[in-house]
């Protein structure tokens, strides 16, 4: 927390930098860490100088933890849902389900956070149909931004050996 700070202090105070952007998805993570964090700047001359917005994973978010973010000045909260079919969150291995990811949605909503949705579609299993409760779940999460992605199978990755599988590497 100390060096995150630092560096925070630094760019203030040095290069007159308001926004940080804290890229990375494990960010929330450690609930204890990103609070400790959040006090850090709460309780400092920074607070309502500085704003930033945290990539953030589905589990273990807790309402808590982002209303500590929205008190030291967070000001959107992004998140890779990559899907709205349980069948293809589970055969990538995301660890959430559709439900659990509403339920994150609904936690920054009511935190009155804006919402950056990731969504990722093309997997070589996918029907239309498993696409197509992809954009229906996108409307019913209602994220203020996104991104949609198309899967893409670096060699030596497990998605490429299943594109191979499904034969539609070319």
């Amino acid at each position: 927390v100390e060096n995150i700070f630092a560096e925070i202090e630094d760019c203030y105070y040095k290069y007159g930098i308001k926004n940080f952007f804290f890229k990375a998805d494990t960010f929330t993570i450690d609930g204890e860490w990103a609070g400790e964090l959040c006090d850090r700047i709460i309780n400092s001359p920074l607070h309502g100088k500085i704003e930033f917005t945290v990539n953030s994973r589905v589990k273990p978010l807790e309402p808590d933890l982002l209303y500590k973010l929205k008190k030291a000045g967070c000001f959107m909260i992004a998140v890779g849902f990559e899907s709205g079919n349980d069948y293809t969150l589970k055969k990538i291995k995301k660890g959430t389900t559709k439900e659990d990811n509403l339920r994150a949605s609904k936690m920054i909503k009511e935190c009155d956070l804006p919402l950056f949705g990731f969504f990722m579609i093309g997997f070589p299993w996918e029907t239309k149909k498993d696409i197509t409760d992809t954009l229906n779940f996108i409307f019913e999460i209602d994220p203020d931004f996104i991104e949609v992605h198309i899967a893409m199978p670096y060699f030596g990755t497990e998605l490429y050996t299943q594109c191979e599988q499904y034969n539609t590497i070319q």
